[in-house]
């Protein structure tokens, strides 16, 4: 339904016809199919005129809820606090699947002036060459910077000392591909689309001695040969990263 990144609402109908199969000797048209054979199409989704049926009888003129007997408005908000109840759960659901990656890219500061700059400028005093900016929350990008935007390539250190290696970046669509260096001393690549990361990726430990499977940010089991990784660095068009000792002690799980 191209329906990516819409708002969408929380009530949706979806109107079935019944139909007889296609191979019906009958026909189309016959009404002697049973039910047991009769096939359903999908008519339609629909939001637009949805509504909850107990409220929906003071729609419209000079009618509001308040009109909305007592026993009425009970039972419609059993079922309009369990659509809030039950959206917050898949929202809930949606963020857990999130990876420590996509959490960290949704907090890239992307935005036109954002953050106390210094640096290049251009004829028009715009932000633009190499300079460096801190945000309100902590995080620094220094690097690049175009039309007042930090751009590519750059590296973000977010307050708490993860850095991400920013290597290609299309502004529109928050796109593009770079490394994260965790403060464990672990580094991972990947390429990345509306703040999310996509397709293969590989990590390595702080020593260099181990690397794994990435496949839209989330850790493969199983190790991987370092030739592999290497291979999976060439393909995304990223340097396989120089690994520098962690300050102090750092595990993976702090790195969220």
């Amino acid at each position: 339904m191209d329906l990516g990144g819409e708002p969408l609402p929380l009530l949706w109908t979806c109107d079935y016809i019944p139909k007889n199969p296609d191979d019906w000797p009958k026909g189309p048209y016959d009404r002697s199919c049973p039910d047991e054979t009769t096939e359903y199409t999908v008519g339609e989704f629909n939001c637009s005129c949805v509504g909850i049926s107990k409220f929906q009888a003071v729609c419209g003129g000079e009618q509001t809820l308040a009109d909305v007997s007592d026993e009425d408005y009970f039972d419609a908000c059993e079922l309009t606090d369990l659509m809030g109840v039950k959206a917050l759960e898949m929202l809930q659901k949606a963020y857990l699947k999130r990876t420590r990656m996509s959490r960290r890219l949704a907090r890239l500061p992307f935005a036109v002036l954002a953050g106390k700059y210094s640096g290049e400028t251009d004829g028009a005093g715009k932000r633009a060459g190499q300079g460096k900016c801190k945000y309100a929350d902590g995080a620094v990008y220094e690097g690049t910077f175009a039309a007042d935007v930090a751009t590519f390539p750059g590296s973000f250190k977010f307050a708490d000392g993860v850095v991400f290696e920013l290597a290609l970046m299309k502004q529109q669509t928050r796109s593009g591909k770079g490394t994260f260096r965790w403060k464990s001393g672990a580094a991972e690549i990947t390429a990345f689309a509306s703040d999310a990361p996509v397709g293969e990726g590989a990590g390595w430990s702080a020593d260099g001695k181990e690397a794994w499977r990435l496949l839209d940010g989330q850790r493969q089991e199983g190790a991987l040969e370092l030739a592999d990784a290497e291979a999976v660095a060439k393909r995304l068009g990223l340097a396989v990263p120089n690994l520098v000792a962690p300050e102090g002690e750092g595990e993976e799980g702090a790195d969220e």
